[in-house]
């Protein structure tokens, strides 16, 4: 995996965006972003990488057979403008082949709220089922993280539980919510060997087919 090939897309409000591997040289504007507080305290960060650090990251998920890895640009013409990563990975292997775990930062507070985390979790999700053919992707939301739950569940993600007291921020114990996202193509499979199917499973299933439409439509694999 690693790496996951280029994909080029426009957010709904017409922002153009380009998911890409990282540049060599793009390093130490990553460090820089993410050595924000209000960027890292939400995915559980809660001290400053060095420049060493994030270079090692990033050499550890290009040779991860098991990850894929993009970064988030801006497009203004030919200048692409890092302000994201978004990844996903198969943290067990052996036992869950299929079933990857998901995230996302947009580590330039300049471009929130803009909905480019809609339009990479639509893209992400598109790579992973129609790509790679995953059975399914999970991820997780710190409590107080409202905008990420929201566009997480917008493209087809369930909770499926919570973990108490998962970590602090802001010096306040948070809780943390599981999410599911099921491939629809699989979507029996998935299921055959449950009885414990959400009660929003069905409604979550048209959110997803919904965001793979959108992204047969939007999408330009490069």
């Amino acid at each position: 995996m690693a790496f996951g090939f280029r994909m080029e897309l426009t957010t709904n409000a017409g922002l153009g965006l380009v998911m890409r591997p990282y540049l060599p040289e793009e390093v130490k504007d990553i460090w820089g972003s993410m050595s924000q507080y209000d960027v890292c305290k939400y995915i559980r960060l809660d001290y400053v990488q060095s420049v060493t650090q994030v270079e090692a990251w990033l050499e550890g998920v290009s040779n991860d057979p098991h990850s894929r890895l993009w970064s988030i640009c801006v497009r203004d013409g030919e200048k692409e403008t890092p302000i994201g990563t978004t990844n996903y990975n198969i943290a067990d292997p052996t036992m869950r082949p299929e079933v990857a775990e998901s995230g996302i930062v947009i580590y330039n507070p300049k471009y929130w709220g803009q909905g480019i985390a809609s339009a990479t979790h639509r893209a992400r999700t598109w790579y992973a089922f129609q790509i790679d053919g995953l059975l399914a992707v999970e991820s997780g939301v710190i409590h107080g993280n409202i905008g990420s739950l929201k566009s997480l569940e917008a493209v087809g993600y369930m909770r499926t539980g919570t973990r108490y007291h998962f970590t602090k921020v802001d010096g306040l114990w948070r809780d943390h919510d599981n999410l599911l996202l099921v491939n629809p193509a699989r979507w029996d499979e998935f299921w055959s060997s449950s009885k414990n199917q959400p009660e929003d499973a069905e409604k979550a299933r048209v959110r997803t087919y919904s965001t793979l439409e959108w992204a047969e439509k939007n999408i330009s694999l490069v």
